[in-house]
């Protein structure tokens, strides 16, 4: 992850498997962001893209009985919250941004997860 070489030095996340070459440039002088909180800029994403100016939305889930202890050992994200328990699984709330990834987990997990995506 590293800012662009514009005038709004904007975040940027790369993939490292997919460059294919590097080339030093010595005018370029390295921009050290003190400021910059990798735990906030990460906090409502799964993943490593974050949208600028997409804001979090609370998700609600609602999972079978079978398949709740797996998400709740292994979070999926570090705000889950549970909302509702009862014999035949649990409602939890999450807050996050609807990234790319989210939408991977979205199709590729949930026929598995057996959860139901419930309007906020």
């Amino acid at each position: 992850m590293g800012r662009d070489n514009s005038a709004k030095k904007k975040m940027m996340t790369l993939a490292l498997d997919r460059i294919q070459s590097v080339q030093l440039i010595d005018e370029m002088k390295f921009y050290d962001d003190e400021n910059f909180n990798p735990d906030a800029y990460y906090k409502n994403v799964i993943g490593v893209t974050v949208n600028d100016g997409l804001l979090a939305r609370n998700i609600i889930l609602k999972l079978d009985r079978k398949n709740a202890p797996y998400v709740l050992t292994k979070p999926l994200h570090s705000s889950p919250e549970v909302i509702h328990n009862d014999k035949d699984g649990i409602t939890i709330t999450l807050s996050w941004c609807p990234t790319t990834r989210w939408k991977d987990f979205y199709w590729a997990l949930a026929p598995a997860l057996r959860y139901s995506l419930l309007p906020p």
